[in-house]
Order: structure tokens, then C-alpha cells, then sequence
């Protein structure tokens, strides 16, 4: 992970939010399939790969998925990684997974870390809008998620663009900015008890502030999901559902992923985080 230092990004407002992310590209052919694009910056070129799933329509809008990599790691590894290239496929989500800036690549977060200075809340926003430009994106079901720094990022884009995420779900490594003001948006996360990246300690923390910020007013109701698996779920959140995901002796890992594939210490099987993010990203359209 990048040391722990004052960002340089400065937050994104929600009234800048570019407004033609919506059916812009609907009607116009696109080809399915796997592609390494790039999108013009402020802060230069680019890159994210485009899986278009074989069942997509250019005259259906189809929901969309950022997934962000973690520190250190690439588009492509995190494609593969996941696992959800195969489930886009299946369910007819588009599947968008950016490469981070810098050497190594990482994602700047604002207050937790920095890397190179570029604003990937920015690029976000680029990103969206050439992708809803270039296929027909249902703009009431765009979603985030990615593992460690990545995770964060997710977390970033839910805080300073509630506008045009549905849903986040960060996986080993949410976080709550101090100023996250803007409207409440539904997060699931996932995150091992045993995680030496990013401490256990500091997650159900984070997740109460989401909690409080989504204006939930229920206790915490507990689920064992199965023998190393627990469902944490506040309640009475008026829709901006916030539940965490415990691994009890779980590493700093992708749920279901394959072993040693790209995290670090042990990877449970007993449930997959791809299949309970797109559960709860399909229980959860803006409106």
C-alpha cells in the first residue's frame, strides 16, 4: 500500500458532475467483446480495458461496473482477479476496469493517500462519460468496486459522485472521508479478520460513519452466512442498505477468488464476493 500522506486530489464536487452519462450511446453498434481503450484527461491519456458481454443490445440500456485494482496492480489483473468478466457475461453487465496512475499504479485518495497527483475522481467522471457515449449504459445502474486501494476508490466515488453511482462495494479496503457531505449512497464490503494490509480494526469503524451518513437508525443485525462467514447489516437505512461482510481468518483477498491469484494470506471459498456484489447491485437502482 502508498504511505499514509495528505492527498493532493481535491474533492470533486456533485454539481461539476458531467450530466450526458446516460443513453448517449444508445443505438449506436459496438462491437462485444474484450478492448483496451483510452479516454483524454486533464491530466493526459488514460487507459481502462471494456468488456462488452455477448447478450449486450445497443437499444437496451445495460447496467455498467467500474473495478478498480488495488496498489501495485493492473486492469488486467484485476479483470481476471474478480472473476467478474465471466459474471458480466452471464447477468449482461458491462464490465469497465480502469488502470490506476503512477509507478506503480494506485488510486489517489483524498485525505489517505497519494500517488503521482493526478485526479482519478476526474477520470472517473471521463470515464463515464466516453463510455455512456460510446455504449448504452442505463444510468440509473452504475456501480464501483475493487480490492484494497482500489476498494478506497470505490468508497472515493461514492462519497464525491453519489450522482452517478447506484451502489459501491469495496472489497479489503473501505474507507469513510472526513468529508463526505454529498448524498447517501448503498455500500456491501467484504474484509478478513486477518488482513495485514489493511487492519481489520479500522473497518467496522468506517462502516458505522457509512452507516450515519446513509441516515441508517437500526442496530446492527448479525448473520452467519457460513462457519467463517458473517453478515453484518445496519438497519433501517431507508434503502442505502450498508453491510459489511466478516472472513473470519480471511487474508487480504477477493472472496472466491483462486488462491494466491492476487492477494495476500488466506482466501475463503466458502462464499463469493463477485456473486454477493452483483446481488446487491441488482437489488439497489437509483430512482
Amino acid at each position: 500500500m502508498p504511505t499514509a500522506i495528505t492527498a493532493l486530489v481535491t474533492p470533486w464536487p456533485v454539481a461539476d458532475f458531467v450530466s450526458s452519462v446516460g443513453p448517449a450511446g444508445c443505438g449506436r453498434a459496438h462491437p462485444v467483446g474484450d478492448f483496451v481503450e483510452v479516454v483524454q484527461t486533464l491530466d493526459g491519456q488514460r487507459a481502462y480495458r471494456l468488456h462488452v458481454p455477448a447478450r449486450y443490445r445497443p437499444d437496451h440500456a445495460a447496467p455498467l461496473v467500474v473495478n478498480y485494482h488495488g496498489y501495485g496492480r493492473t486492469a488486467a489483473d484485476q479483470e481476471a482477479y474478480s472473476g467478474l468478466a465471466p459474471l458480466s457475461d452471464r447477468e449482461g453487465f458491462i464490465l469497465v476496469t480502469p488502470e490506476g496512475g503512477g509507478a506503480p499504479q494506485a488510486w489517489e485518495i483524498v485525505g489517505v493517500y497519494a500517488n503521482d497527483g493526478t485526479d482519478d475522481v476526474a477520470f472517473t467522471v471521463s470515464l463515464l462519460n466516453r463510455v455512456a457515449g460510446d455504449l448504452c449504459i442505463d444510468p440509473h445502474r452504475i456501480y464501483a468496486t475493487g480490492i484494497s486501494n482500489g476498494g478506497e476508490m470505490a468508497a472515493e466515488v461514492a462519497c464525491y459522485l453519489p450522482a452517478a453511482f447506484a451502489a459501491v462495494a469495496p472489497v479489503a479496503g473501505v474507507v469513510f472521508l472526513d468529508d463526505c457531505q454529498n448524498d447517501p449512497v448503498p455500500i456491501i464490503s467484504f474484509h478478513g479478520t486477518l488482513d495485514a494490509n489493511v487492519p481489520f480494526d479500522d473497518v467496522r469503524p468506517a462502516m458505522a460513519d457509512w452507516a450515519a451518513h446513509n441516515g441508517c437508525t437500526g442496530a446492527v443485525a448479525v448473520e452467519q452466512l457460513s462457519a467463517n462467514v458473517s453478515r453484518e447489516s445496519f438497519a433501517e437505512c431507508r434503502g442505502n442498505d450498508v453491510v459489511l461482510h466478516v472472513i473470519e481468518g480471511g487474508g487480504h483477498t477477493w472472496p472466491g477468488a483462486e488462491d494466491d491469484a492476487g492477494g495476500v494470506g488466506p482466501t475463503t471459498h466458502e462464499v463469493s464476493a463477485s456473486e454477493l456484489i452483483w446481488q446487491f447491485f441488482e437489488a439497489h437502482a437509483k430512482p
